[in-house]
């Protein structure tokens, strides 16, 4: 493409690097235009109210860290699933919001995944839920580990 380019402009002094930096200038111009006109590149604003989703009572399954949150909208509810920490095991919880500010965690049937059986590869850590909810039904995938100081992290499909 860049010969027939320039051997069609050949009587005009014009070289392979300079068409190639015009190409270049013209495809960065329209992708961003692209991310500025769908959303990608827009000044983010912290919410004031902040945080909206605290821990759990101390002693629970999420009573000292909550974290990796992943939020999908569906109908008129906000679903989030995020990973809780008790101080020893990570796992995987769901809480829901009308108005993806004021989240209700389920405290009945989180943990909503747990951990592995000792000696499974997710046996200590399952954690960065990702959810997509398709034909009916909803999938996980998500991280874990068979021990906190591993330095081998896996994807599990729940």
């Amino acid at each position: 493409m860049l010969n027939f380019m320039k051997s069609r402009i050949a009587g005009k002094n014009f070289s392979t690097h300079k068409i190639s930096l015009i190409l270049n200038f013209v495809f960065t111009f329209m992708l961003s235009q692209y991310f500025v006109a769908y959303g990608q590149n827009i000044p983010w604003a912290k919410y004031p109210d902040n945080p909206v989703l605290d821990v759990g009572p101390p002693g629970s399954w999420d009573g000292m860290a909550v974290g990796n949150p992943c939020v999908i909208f569906e109908n008129d509810t906000f679903k989030m699933w995020y990973a809780g920490y008790d101080g020893n095991i990570v796992r995987i919880g769901y809480a829901t919001s009308l108005d993806g500010v004021s989240w209700t965690q389920d405290t009945v049937n989180s943990p909503v995944l747990d951990i592995g059986n000792p000696g499974d590869w997710d046996d200590e850590r399952v954690y960065c839920p990702s959810v997509v909810f398709v034909n009916g039904v909803y999938h996980m995938w998500y991280s874990g580990t068979p021990d906190p100081a591993a330095d081998t992290i896996l994807i599990g499909h729940a």
